[in-house]
C-alpha cells in the first residue's frame, strides 16, 4: 500500500505530542549496545532509520526477541512506538527526538518500491566544528584535513581489508558515530560500538571530493610530464 492509500508520517513530523505515528523507513544501520562494566551484557539493539531524514531508534533488551527479523537495508512500516527526546551526549543523529520500540510496536516488511527511499544518508561534521564537539559527542566524519583515528577491536578487524584492498587510487572513507577527544592538544577520533565505515559511498559529498582528488592527481601528473620534458 503506497502513501496515496495510506498516510505515512515524515520523520520531521515526529515529536512527543502524540502516540499514533505511522512511518515508512529504511533501516540503514543496526548494532548492539553493550554494557562493558557487566561483561558486555546486552542493553539494547539500536537502529538508524532513514526516510528523507534520519532518526535513532532503540529496542530494549526485554523486547529484542520480538524484532529479531529486522534486517539492515530493508524498508519497513513501523507504528505503535514511543517517542522521547534525543540524548544531549553521544547523539547518533541530529534529530530532536528518538524512537523507542515496545512489545506492542508493529513492524512490517515492505518488499516493493525499494527505490522509494535512499540506500544511505549521513550527517557530516565540518572539520572546524570538531573542536566544539570534542569530549562531548559522537559524530560522522568526512573531510580532507588530516586527523588521527583509532579503530577498536572488532571494528578494526572488520574494516581493515575494506580500506587496504579497495581498488581505488584514492579510497574515500566515511565513518559514522565516532567519539571525538583531545589528546596532546590534538583532536582524535575513536570508533564505538555503533560506528560503521563506508568506502567510496555513493553520496554527493564523496563524489565532490573524488572530483577534487582527480583534479589534483591530474595536475600533479601534468607537472611531472613537464619536469620530464625539461630534463630531456
Amino acid at each position: 500500500m503506497d502513501r496515496q492509500n495510506q498516510r505515512y508520517n515524515l520523520l520531521d513530523e515526529i515529536n512527543t505530542e502524540k502516540g499514533d505515528w505511522n512511518i515508512r523507513v529504511r533501516v540503514t544501520r543496526m548494532w548492539e549496545v553493550l554494557n562493558i562494566k557487566t561483561n558486555n551484557e546486552l542493553i539494547s539493539v539500536d537502529l538508524v532509520l532513514l526516510e528523507d531524514n534520519l532518526i535513532h531508534a532503540s529496542i530494549r533488551k526485554s523486547f529484542v526477541n520480538h524484532f529479531r527479523d529486522i534486517q539492515e537495508g530493508k524498508i519497513y512500516r513501523i507504528k505503535y512506538f514511543g517517542v522521547v527526546k534525543n540524548k544531549d551526549a553521544y547523539r547518533i543523529v541530529n534529530h530532536k527526538y528518538m524512537i523507542r520500540f515496545y512489545a506492542t510496536t508493529s513492524v512490517k516488511l515492505l518488499e516493493s518500491n525499494d527505490e522509494l527511499i535512499a540506500k544511505q544518508k549521513v550527517e557530516l561534521a565540518p572539520f572546524d566544528e570538531l573542536k566544539y564537539l570534542a569530549d562531548k559527542n559522537m559524530y560522522n566524519f568526512n573531510r580532507r584535513e588530516k586527523i588521527r583515528i583509532t579503530f577498536w577491536e572488532k571494528f578494526a578487524k572488520a574494516n581493515n581489508e575494506d580500506i587496504c584492498f579497495d581498488n581505488s587510487v584514492w579510497p574515500i572513507i566515511v565513518i559514522t558515530s565516532t567519539t571525538i577527544k583531545t589528546y596532546m592538544r590534538k583532536l582524535s577520533l575513536s570508533s564505538t560500538n555503533s560506528s560503521k565505515l563506508y568506502v567510496n559511498l555513493d553520496i554527493p559529498e564523496v563524489i565532490e571530493l573524488r572530483k577534487i582528488l582527480e583534479e589534483i592527481e591530474f595536475s600533479l601528473h601534468e607537472k611531472e610530464k613537464k619536469i620530464k620534458s625539461l630534463q630531456l
